[in-house]
């Protein structure tokens, strides 16, 4: 265990060393390691990467593709230069919110709220905090619980068994619709009238902005969005 320790410290420790020769030229070269949520790596990640690349062809990217709160672990562990996350993110580290989405149902016909209880729902792989407030939003409107019929790993996925009409599906990224998909979605609401909506986040360590490999990345992310 302890030769394991000492290991970690070292390549840690030759990490960034390489970091800081190779950024001596402005932070036009060197590897960045970018957490990214999956449906971040669906949707905005292709477009941002490209827009990044054309302006340092020079520099490598490495995308940790996670649940929010583990990229926020790695990147307090300094695994990571900065992530994206979504949700409720409890740490000292800092974060500018990008966007906030409000959380919609997905499903192959109209559907009503009233309809949901009796309806087959498809649940995916979510971060805690959303499955919490999903959980509330659920109690708030219903007294009997959901009638969850498959259970998948992704949003891709649970869109896919959505398209062959085996269930709804709650998704907490209005992205993953698209109205020429044939499909249909109904925005939730809270029962005060407030949205339900989610938030996305660029996280990093603020220390970090004084390396320009990090500061021009971080730069690049807010002026995309």
């Amino acid at each position: 265990e302890y030769v394991v320790q000492k290991a970690i410290e070292i390549l840690r420790s030759l990490d960034e060393i390489k970091d800081h020769i190779e950024q001596s030229e402005h932070g036009t070269r060197g590897t960045l390691k970018i957490g990214v949520p999956n449906s971040f790596m669906h949707f905005v990640i292709p477009a941002l990467v490209e827009k990044f690349s054309e302006k340092f062809p020079l520099i490598k990217l490495e995308l940790h593709t996670d649940l929010s709160s583990q990229l926020i672990k790695s990147l307090e562990a300094y695994e990571l230069h900065a992530c994206f996350a979504r949700g409720n993110i409890n740490t000292p580290l800092k974060k500018h919110l990008l966007s906030e989405d409000q959380i919609i149902i997905i499903s192959h016909q109209p559907i009503t709220l009233e309809d949901l209880p009796n309806l087959p729902q498809i649940e995916y792989a979510k971060e805690e905090t959303v499955v919490d407030a999903t959980a509330r939003w659920w109690k708030e409107n219903f007294t009997t619980p959901p009638n969850i019929k498959l259970k998948v790993n992704s949003g891709e996925a649970c869109l896919q068994m959505i398209k062959h009409k085996l269930g709804y599906g709650i998704f907490s990224d209005i992205k993953y619709f698209d109205p020429d998909d044939g499909l249909y979605s109904l925005p939730l609401m809270f029962k005060d009238g407030s949205k339900f909506t989610r938030k996305s986040w660029l996280v990093y360590n603020e220390n970090s902005l004084h390396y320009p490999l990090i500061s021009n990345f971080v730069t690049t992310v807010l002026e995309s969005f």
